[in-house]
């Protein structure tokens, strides 16, 4: 089993809500994303799928391409993205879908047999992520665990899984809005999606994992004002 990762270099824990004080909140199986177990002999292959489909997300959509490289960046329109991310068949949920499935290989970090502290700390991470993707996607032999070229690998898994948590909170608010108004509330939305994404989370460098969840919990804030507008002038036609 992977080790869980160092806690923030704050010296703070999680301020996060008490999952056990929200009562009547069921994830439906199909919200999980359960994290894959990876063997040393299926390494190259992996790697090498999730580098080819996350160099589509960039193509597919901008919004999620952002968060991919900066997961507690400001969203320009939360309430459209959030919509866009729920509907099946959108280039944003296309974008959502890979992001997840980059995420659940987030194991993958935990085979690398080379350290991460060479990376110089005042690299840009876009030119990371562009230099990785391109050995990768352009290589034609099998990726071993020791190769310096893997060696952002697991900082890009964890924006992947950073992203996800973005944009599964937004699909979650959008979802309890319209089935789940009686108990759509900030605690009860952010207990669901923490628990469907808590495998994945669990392996996530706990600094980037902070600032993406207070960028969710901002995210939070407009929707639920939208929603709770909406519902008043409804209430007074």
């Amino acid at each position: 089993m992977p080790g869980r990762p160092a806690p923030r270099k704050d010296g703070d824990k999680e301020a996060r809500v008490d999952m056990n004080k929200v009562e009547g909140v069921e994830v439906e199986p199909t919200d999980y994303a359960d994290v894959a177990d990876v063997s040393f002999g299926e390494f190259s292959e992996k790697v090498s799928q999730v580098c080819a489909q996350l160099a589509m997300v960039e193509k597919v959509d901008q919004v999620a391409w952002s968060l991919f490289i900066e997961p507690n960046g400001a969203i320009p329109d939360v309430v459209a993205f959030a919509r866009m991310a729920s509907r099946e068949n959108t280039e944003t949920y296309k974008a959502y879908s890979i992001l997840k499935m980059a995420a659940q290989y987030i194991s993958l970090k935990n085979l690398l047999s080379i350290s991460d502290q060479i990376l110089k700390k005042d690299r840009n991470f876009k030119v990371e992520v562009s230099q990785l993707l391109n050995n990768v996607n352009n290589s034609n032999r099998e990726l071993q665990p020791d190769s310096k070229q893997l060696i952002p690998l697991g900082k890009v898994l964890d924006h992947a899984a950073c992203a996800l948590v973005r944009i599964e909170a937004l699909r979650t608010y959008t979802t309890f809005s319209g089935s789940h108004e009686e108990g759509y509330t900030k605690e009860s939305v952010t207990v669901y999606y923490e628990a469907a994404l808590r495998t994945v989370t669990d392996q996530v460098e706990r600094d980037i994992l902070h600032l993406t969840r207070a960028a969710a919990d901002a995210d939070s804030g407009v929707l639920i004002q939208r929603f709770e507008t909406a519902k008043f002038v409804e209430e007074i036609k």
